[in-house]
């Protein structure tokens, strides 16, 4: 009798350790905060068409890696050594399934996010863009003299009226 009280506090004390474990993280988080972090509060059009591009990049690769965490876990519990349900098979080898899927789902993903990088950078690129759309540039570099190899002024971005390098 004292040995199953001592064992279920011991189980108790194990499963206390392992919610705290799993919770602390999040006692952590607590004090992000967007500001801080300028990739995702973006001050520009430009910008937060990067950071739009960055989360979706993020979340094609979510698409591999969340299933890969999902059955890596799975395995390890299915295939355990006190599971004397798991089926043992040493002489299978091969499954044209798994390996297409195994391929295949990357090759898209690479090609998808391939894509989109390529479109995002020519939309996001006013020298590009020039002459292959219709709406004008509304940016413009401040030049500090006439020639082409002056600095560009302190201000940032100005009106092509004063002088700035227009798109």
């Amino acid at each position: 009798m004292v040995r199953n009280a001592a064992s279920r506090n011991s189980r108790n004390l194990r499963h206390a350790a392992l919610r705290l474990l799993i919770l602390s993280p999040l006692l952590l988080l607590g004090g992000c905060s967007l500001k801080q972090v300028p990739v995702l509060s973006p001050d520009g059009p430009i910008a937060s068409m990067e950071r739009d591009l960055l989360f979706v990049g993020v979340g094609l690769m979510l698409i591999v890696v969340i299933p890969v965490f999902v059955m890596a876990a799975w395995f390890g519990w299915h295939y355990r050594a006190s599971n004397s349900k798991a089926r043992y098979e040493p002489e299978w080898s091969y499954s044209a399934g798994i390996d297409a899927v195994i391929w295949l789902v990357p090759i898209v993903i690479v090609a998808v996010l391939s894509m989109m990088v390529f479109i995002y950078s020519q939309r996001l690129d006013p020298v590009w863009s020039k002459n292959k759309s219709a709406a004008p540039c509304p940016f413009t570099l401040p030049l500090d003299g006439d020639n082409a190899g002056a600095r560009p002024a302190a201000r940032g971005i100005a009106p092509a009226d004063h002088g700035g390098f227009r798109c």
